[in-house]
């Protein structure tokens, strides 16, 4: 009894019940719809052949009177003797019944005549005539009794075949149904264990399944993307926060050992001290900081701005410290370029990109940098011929950029940098593309551009 209860609560059996349901009822509509449609029919044929049969003999009697009208119809009754002939009546002004079998007392106009002696139904018009005369023409509706009949006869043995066929299409979609449901299922539940590499595969099951196939592969390209740069972004973490850890360690380690000259000791050992732990302060802000951009709760600050004017004000404050490592600056920004965004997380992404240049050209090193508008997107360029990053450390970018690890120990963005451009440049529906392979580094950053050119700064 449970085991029914639980696949009658399944979707599979609302399907496959609803199914047979809506089949069976599309049935008896369209069955009663052509029974009545085919009574309506024979009714409106034996009202036509009743009016004809009216008309000619009206004819017959304007044209040669009531003796030429008895006469035609007696012809008429003789040659189509038998249960399927017309029923005529005549009768006087005086209610004398001239002619045939239908009953004397008729009204002018349609009537139907229930268990008469000639037939069970007779469909029957009375015309009134000149001179006081009554003519009604009447015809047995057999026909439409033989039809009701058949129909009801054959209404049982269609309705068990409709049945048997509405269970099969439903039995079959909500198998179809059922198997669509089993190829979602169990990519997600591969994914609940933690195996996000897994794909939902075509089932061509139209357009809107199709769409929600390609939404959940997306899902899960997407969910095993940031998945794989968690455990990348926490792994280098890890080896930053290791060495300052270590230093600082080592650093009391030595002042325990020292405190005999106590003064001397924690004019140079404490200040080394707060620098590294400052380091590891900074580090987690900027861990924090990542994670609050992920969230995509900053859109709220988004502002129009000047991105040319942007680039110009940054370039500006770094154009000292590129001087002294050497690196010879070239610019072309398209005037006035502007965007929909959060001012000082746009300059963030140009800090970062410089400071990563400072940090891995070597210096003795061209850098261009160029903005415009291309199409519908804003086109950001930045590029340096410096020595750029060993090749087995470059195709790891799109996940975190790998610094060397002596480089490590000094910089102080602890390789999550390029971490911030991209994750500041998706929050701005844009998409960043970098390559670090000598000679020098090379990221192009494309933003959407504003639908509305006429923003004022």
């Amino acid at each position: 009894m449970i085991k029914i209860n639980a696949y009658v609560s399944t979707l599979t059996f609302r399907i496959f019940f609803l199914t047979a349901l809506l089949f069976l009822a599309f049935f008896i509509a369209l069955y009663y719809s052509l029974y009545y449609a085919g009574q309506n029919f024979l009714h409106q044929q034996i009202r036509l052949r009743i009016e004809n049969e009216l008309s000619f003999l009206y004819y017959e009697f304007r044209e040669d009177g009531i003796e030429e009208l008895i006469e035609e119809t007696e012809e008429r009754i003789e040659k189509n003797a038998g249960s399927g002939r017309f029923l005529y009546n005549i009768r006087s002004e005086d209610e004398r019944q001239i002619f045939d079998v239908l009953p004397s007392r008729l009204e002018a106009g349609w009537a139907t005549l229930q268990d008469t002696p000639f037939a069970k139904e007779v469909m029957v018009k009375t015309l009134k005539l000149p001179g006081g005369y009554r003519l009604s023409v009447g015809y047995s509706t057999t026909d439409i009794a033989e039809y009701r009949h058949a129909m009801f006869a054959s209404f049982s043995l269609l309705t068990a075949v409709a049945i048997l066929i509405s269970l099969i299409a439903g039995y079959f979609l909500a198998s179809w149904v059922s198997h669509i449901f089993q190829k979602i299922n169990a990519p997600l539940q591969q994914a609940t264990e933690g195996k996000y590499s897994i794909r939902v595969p075509e089932m061509n099951a139209g357009s809107e399944v199709e769409v929600l196939r390609s939404n959940l592969n997306k899902l899960f390209s997407r969910t095993d993307f940031l998945i794989a740069n968690l455990t990348s972004i926490s792994a280098n973490l890890a080896h930053d926060l290791r060495a300052p850890l270590t230093r600082l360690r080592n650093k009391l380690e030595q002042m325990s050992e020292h405190c005999a000259n106590e003064t001397a000791v924690q004019s140079k050992l404490v200040p080394s001290a707060m620098k590294d732990l400052d380091s590891i302060l900074e580090l987690i802000q900027g861990v924090l900081q990542l994670s609050e951009i992920r969230a995509g709760g900053l859109k709220q600050y988004f502002t129009p701005l000047n991105f040319s004017r942007l680039l110009d004000e940054v370039l500006e404050t770094y154009q000292p410290l590129l001087e002294g490592e050497n690196i010879e600056v070239s610019s072309t920004f398209s005037p006035s370029v502007l965007f929909f965004g959060h001012s000082a997380l746009l300059k963030q992404v140009v800090v970062n990109l410089l400071e990563n240049v400072i940090s891995h050209s070597g210096g003795d090193c061209r850098l261009a940098l160029h903005l415009s508008i291309v199409g519908s997107e804003i086109v950001f360029f930045i590029r340096d011929d410096g020595r750029g990053l060993p090749s087995n450390n470059a195709p790891h970018l799109m996940q975190s950029l790998k610094a060397e690890p002596s480089e490590r120990l000094h910089r102080q963005h602890y390789g999550i940098g390029l971490e911030f451009v991209k994750a500041i440049v998706e929050l701005h529906d844009g998409i960043v593309r970098w390559s670090a392979e000598s000679p020098g580094f090379q990221c192009v950053i494309r933003l959407p551009s504003p639908a509305n050119s006429s923003i004022k700064q």
